[in-house]
């Protein structure tokens, strides 16, 4: 099919009608009429196009109107099928470049709390084999959630195959690997410390100078210290820009591009423009050809929107005769066709300048000549009186190739348009022209290996990273902070100043509510907040100035929004608690807190007992957690490890598995400060297990088959406590905690990471029979819903079928419910057919259920790989029983009736072959097989 017959298409078809735009892609690739190559390549034309508006819109935020949510959603669903074919036609570099650009479109539409940093930086790292949604999903969405949603939960990587890395090292590093965004403020990577990571540690940042940095990975938490370290960073990132220019030892090659700078030169005709080459060992003077550029404008014309030391890249060396000559057409064409084709499809109404009037052979073939406030020029028809330097407004109409020449036809609208995008000179070719520095990084780029013939560059590549990040859902009002520092620093790198100080804004603006929230003043400084930011800063001010009534009173006057009113009514309400303190009840800290809650931050609210600060932090926080005691409860003092150590410590501990990991303080006050009082903290755990070990010791060597250290120093306790999450926790989690002394021998650190590949559950004991699950809400842990259980689902890494079908089975053993295996292919029967079953237990490494079938009325075998699918919720669910635990032979038969022990004498073949079919056999004791 032809590109512009698709292209036609697609841009009748409305949001809704997308449908039919896709079932006309399927049928043209069902008949034949063209591969699936060929469809993928004109929808990546169609995708280019839209792009420049596509940005335009997101950039506006909640202030895009339902027709530009639109056109922003029906972009997105044309990526979502591109990238399945990509994903068909295993075209690895550009899936990954459409795979971003699809999360950061849905990013813009986001409407939920759904975080895509980990995933994209996953999509620029391996190779896709399914992007996780389907034709059908996304045939049935109205916008891109769902689409996003299957994404996080479904998509397929193949790990083993890795994308080369993506990275920018210009203004520190930047770079993309093992699914890693790894952000430095050096200019090379030497030696660093890990400042801080977020995410998941899927984004790391790092600094050059640990005696000023002193920031570590995840303890974090205090605004003022998070700021300080921003603004070192983006100094040091400053002084790493002084690049020297490469010298390639390479001379000029005739019809070679280059990247020229602009020299302003002057003769007798008067100044005109120059150039000199950048990094190339040609280091003398060139000349610009004079020639028609586009159809109405010509290289001289240009000039007076150019400045001195402006880079051009792509210019044709055309004459290699001293002195050289470089031509720029090729270069501003291609300029122009993709500034003008965007503002073709999104009718953008716009001013452009008069050049003068061109005369045609009769009078129905004069044209303007005019030039846009982009820098692309164009002609329109004589339709009145026009002067040279006449400002129009005008909109693009159509761009026509017609050989080597390049028509941009322009008209006055005759439509509604609202206002015009105004003309201003000196910036109309801003993003045709680079400076130095940003065309020798990419120079520097180009040398290191990098696809020349990529359409993307790894510098826009970061530039979306960077956007994803900035707009991602982040639970924790500081991991937010984070986040737009973390995108500020990578657009830093970029070279995108506008767009850096543009994040650094919205930074300042969350920083300034989290200073509220842990009870420090407002700084007012002069940035150019919104008019809604700027009135909420202004009214946060108030907060330690409750006296000055009349001020407030002008607040809520000026308040505009439901926020700003609750904001200003509140600090009226503490203004007149000062007054009135028998008619108006209220504290400072009420006050402040609920305030927090209208800005997003009461998740990192501090109140009065938090203040000073303790040794291990200055408060208990989403990723913090202190302890008193493992023995003594908090309820009565008196020794309970069961409601104290597992019902306290373990319950935390389990909420930092089910959430983004933390640190359990044990012998720690609610202060930060370590217990140090004999009797009391730590000591006093001691001094118990010295007179009731015995005890503690009889009941552990019960459950876990073997005696356990005693409690005789802090190694020996942190070594105990290792048993205790042997008790409650099952062994794939365990890996997730590790207990250690602090520093100074005076407190435990248990530290926590979230558990990757299941939900991890607390249980009674290591029966696994009764188990509930934890998550960390702010400052509490909390027993996890339903469905904060399902959005956990989709976070968790590498979670396929059958271990989707391991977590379903584990929960219905441990509650004793009936499950329907749906689908199931018998080998004995040679039957598919659902069956209704009480699952027992899960043998042969997780590969084989053993349940009680209720229709055969009989114990059996099930393997998990025969199963199509697992549901769980039916009438009368439960089923109390009795049955044994089936334990599997190496064969992997489980024949609870028959158990006959066998010795074999075997040759090695038969060895290796029994060890490597029957995983079972690695359980075996060693003297079991011999040769």
């Amino acid at each position: 099919m032809p590109h512009n017959n698709l292209e036609n298409k697609y841009r009748e078809v409305t949001l809704g009608q997308f449908p039919e735009f896709m079932k006309m892609i399927k049928e043209t690739g069902d008949a034949g009429g063209a591969t699936t190559l060929e469809i993928s390549a004109a929808l990546g034309k169609i995708a280019d196009s839209e792009i420049e508006e596509c940005r335009r819109i997101g950039a506006k935020g909640l202030a895009m109107d339902e027709g530009e949510r639109q056109y922003l959603t029906k972009s997105a669903k044309l990526l979502a099928c591109h990238l399945i074919l990509l994903c068909e036609s295993r075209t690895a570099k550009e899936a990954r470049t459409r795979a971003l650009l699809f999360i950061e479109y849905a990013s813009y539409l986001n409407r939920n709390k759904y975080d895509l940093t980990a995933l994209a930086a996953d999509c620029g790292c391996y190779r896709m084999h399914k992007p996780g949604f389907t034709w059908t999903n996304i045939e049935d969405s109205d916008g891109t959630d769902i689409l996003i949603f299957n994404m996080l939960k479904n998509v397929q990587f193949d790990k083993r195959q890795k994308l080369e890395e993506i990275g920018m090292d210009a203004a520190g590093t930047v770079s993309l690997e093992n699914g890693k965004i790894r952000i430095s403020s050096a200019h090379s990577r030497g030696s660093e410390v890990l400042a801080f990571s977020s995410r998941g540690n899927a984004i790391e940042v790092y600094s050059r100078n640990i005696r000023d940095e002193k920031l570590k990975a995840g303890s974090i938490d205090a605004i003022t210290a998070v700021s300080d370290f921003a603004s070192s960073f983006i100094q040091a990132h400053e002084e790493s820009k002084k690049v020297k220019p490469r010298k390639t030892g390479k001379g000029l090659v005739l019809y070679g591009k280059y990247s020229i700078v602009l020299e302003e030169r002057e003769d007798e005709d008067g100044a005109y423009f120059g150039c000199t080459t950048l990094g190339t060992q040609y280091e003398g003077a060139c000349y610009i050809k004079e020639e028609e550029l586009v159809k109405g404008i010509y290289t001289p014309e240009l000039y007076k929107y150019l400045y001195p030391e402006d880079v051009i890249e792509n210019a044709e060396l055309i004459d290699e005769a001293e002195p050289p000559i470089f031509s720029i057409r090729e270069a501003y064409k291609s300029y122009c066709k993709r500034q003008a084709d965007s503002d073709r499809i999104g009718k953008r109404v716009y001013e452009a300048r008069v050049i003068d009037i061109f005369k045609g052979a009769t009078p129905d073939k004069n044209r303007v000549r005019l030039i846009s406030d982009r820098g692309y020029a164009g002609l329109m028809r004589v339709n009145g009186e026009y002067s040279p330097g006449d400002i129009v407004i005008v909109y693009t109409i159509s761009v026509l190739q017609k050989g080597s020449d390049l028509f941009i036809n322009m008209d006055k609208p005759d439509f509604d348009y609202g206002s015009a995008d105004k003309f201003y000179p000196d910036n109309i070719l801003d993003s045709f022209t680079l400076s130095s520095r940003e065309a020798l990084a990419n120079l520097e780029k180009d040398s290191s290996g990098t696809d020349a013939s990529s359409s993307v560059s790894n510098n826009d590549l970061m530039k979306q990273i960077s956007t994803i990040i900035s707009l991602s859902k982040a639970e924790g009002s500081m991991e937010r902070f984070r986040n737009l520092l973390s995108a500020a620093f990578i657009l830093n790198a970029a070279g995108d100043i506008e767009g850096r100080d543009t994040i650094l804004v919205r930074a300042e603006y969350l920083g300034q509510c989290l200073r509220v929230a842990e009870g420090l003043p407002v700084q007012r400084k002069p940035l150019e907040f919104d008019e809604k930011e700027s009135w909420i800063i202004k009214a946060l001010g108030f907060l330690d100035k409750p006296e000055e009534s009349d001020g407030i009173a002008s607040l809520i006057q000026n308040a505009s929004g439901e926020d700003e009113k609750e904001i200003a009514r509140l600090l009226m309400l503490h203004s007149l608690s000062l007054t009135c303190p028998d008619d108006f009840k209220c504290t400072p800290e009420d006050i402040r807190r609920r305030i927090c809650k209208i800005l997003g931050v009461s998740d990192h609210f501090r109140g009065k007992e938090h203040k000073g600060g303790g040794k291990y932090g200055e408060c208990e926080l989403a990723d913090v957690e202190f302890k008193a005691s493992y023995v003594m409860s908090n309820r009565d003092g008196k020794p309970d490890l069961y409601r104290q150590g597992r019902g306290q410590v373990f319950e935390a501990v389990c909420g930092f598995m089910n959430r983004d990991g933390g640190t359990v303080y044990l012998g720690v006050n609610d202060y930060g400060d370590p217990i140090t009082a004999e009797g009391y903290g730590l000591k006093g755990d001691l001094d118990w297990f010295r007179n009731n070990f015995e005890t503690v010791n009889i009941s552990r060597k019960n459950k876990l088959g073997h005696p356990v250290p005693k409690p005789e120093n802090l190694d020996s306790y942190c070594r105990f406590l290792n048993y205790e999450v042997e008790l409650y926790f099952k062994p794939s989690v365990r890996n997730c905690i590790t207990i250690t002394p602090t520093e100074d021998n005076d407190a435990i650190r248990i530290d926590v990471k979230p558990s990757e590949f299941e939900i991890a559950k607390l249980y009674v004991d290591n029966t696994w029979t009764e188990g509930t699950v934890y998550v960390r809400n702010g400052e509490e842990t909390l027993p996890m819903g339903r469905h904060d259980q399902e959005q956990r689902l989709m976070k968790l890494r590498s979670v396929g079928k059958l271990e989707q079908f391991i977590l379903t089975l584990t929960d219905a053993i441990d509650e004793k419910r009936k499950v329907i295996l749906r689908g199931y292919a018998s080998s004995n029967s040679n039957k598919v057919k659902d069956r209704i079953v009480v699952p027992i237990n899960l043998a042969c490494n997780n590969e084989n259920l053993w349940a009680y079938d209720i229709e055969a009325k009989k114990l059996k075998e099930f393997k998990l790989s025969r199963i199509t699918a697992i549901e769980t919720d039916i009438d009368n669910a439960r089923y109390s029983h009795a049955f044994e635990k089936g334990e599997a032979d190496v064969f992997r038969w489980i024949k609870p009736e028959v158990n006959y022990h066998i010795r074999l004498k075997m040759s090695i073949a038969a060895t290796n072959c029994l060890r490597e079919e029957y995983s079972n056999t690695n359980n075996l004791p060693e003297g079991e097989l011999y040769q």
